[in-house]
């Protein structure tokens, strides 16, 4: 399924900002000179095959109205606005598929983590469906860090 992605940036003043795009740019490519690699910002994937449709006119303008507390009169989420999102770094995971061929495994243990991830889903994919996102959230949330 096509789309894009939201991706949850670390400061560009925190120390693992500069390892991870070094390992990103230059470390990891000079170890695999025959196969093609990109050049991308560290970032942690929060949700991904959001419908092109939903922001094509103007990308900004839907980030900016991107409702990250969503609720329903049968389940809420806590605002994470206010919230510091902790990404524990768990393995380093090889992978087959283009998005994933080197991974760091970031781990489930932040709440708020998983609530924003909850939130990007309800809102990006699930037409606001809360419940659905928290399950997919259980089941099918594989946060990663990419690397390659």
């Amino acid at each position: 399924m096509p789309g894009s992605s939201l991706w949850l940036i670390p400061k560009p003043s925190s120390p693992i900002t500069s390892a991870l795009q070094r390992l990103i740019s230059d470390t990891i490519p000079s170890h695999f000179p025959d196969s093609e690699t990109h050049n991308f910002i560290p970032h942690i994937t929060l949700t991904s095959h959001i419908p092109a449709s939903l922001h094509a006119h103007d990308p900004q303008a839907w980030l900016d109205d991107l409702r990250l507390s969503p609720s329903s009169s049968t389940s809420t989420l806590t605002s994470t606005s206010q919230q510091h999102v902790t990404a524990a770094l768990e393995a380093v995971d090889p992978g087959v598929q283009f998005f994933k061929k080197l991974t760091l495994r970031v781990g489930k243990q932040d709440a708020a983590l998983v609530e924003l991830a909850t939130a990007c889903r309800a809102e990006g994919v699930l037409e606001g469906d809360v419940a659905k996102a928290r399950e997919w959230a259980e089941t099918g949330f594989l946060p990663h860090l990419s690397l390659m």
